[in-house]
């Protein structure tokens, strides 16, 4: 029968930091109102699937590459009612004519929350020519929408 050592503090806080490292890759606290939240995805509406999911980048960034990916309102207009484009409006008023999620995440360095799997989506379109952008096949502007459908779904 093998014997079990017991584990010392070292590897007991080692343990500890880990684990608390891999919960803040899943949680995000808000400077302002202290609160934990959930991290979300703002392009693709979607929670951590593993650990280091999401990432954060400057909101003057973020707003250009959106701008690319042809995320704003206007480039829904056949896709979406208007009811719909409300619903998926970010709170902050930079981001107002974008489709993204009503949870989009802004922290107090103008850093906006997103997987990293989005971001290399808009990185990438950014580099084609104008008439082949388009969203990331995952976002909530191509149809990607889960959680609470509006009532006129």
């Amino acid at each position: 029968m093998p014997c079990l050592s017991i584990p010392t503090k070292e590897d007991i806080n080692r343990i500890t930091k880990a684990f608390v490292f891999d919960l803040e890759s899943f949680t995000v606290i808000d400077e302002v109102s202290k609160q934990i939240r959930p991290v979300i995805c703002c392009i693709c509406d979607s929670i951590p699937t593993k650990s280091q999911w999401s990432t954060f980048v400057h909101i003057d960034e973020f707003i250009n590459l959106c701008g690319h990916a042809k995320l704003r309102k206007d480039d829904s207009v056949k896709l979406y009612s208007q009811e719909l484009r409300n619903q998926y409006t970010a709170e902050n008023q930079r981001l107002k004519n974008f489709i993204l999620s009503p949870q989009t995440y802004v922290n107090t360095l103008d850093e906006v929350l997103l997987c990293k799997e989005c971001l290399l989506e808009l990185r990438s379109n950014y580099k084609k020519q104008t008439n082949r952008r388009k969203a990331p096949p995952e976002s909530i502007i191509q149809g990607y929408m889960i959680g609470d459908a509006p009532d006129i779904l």
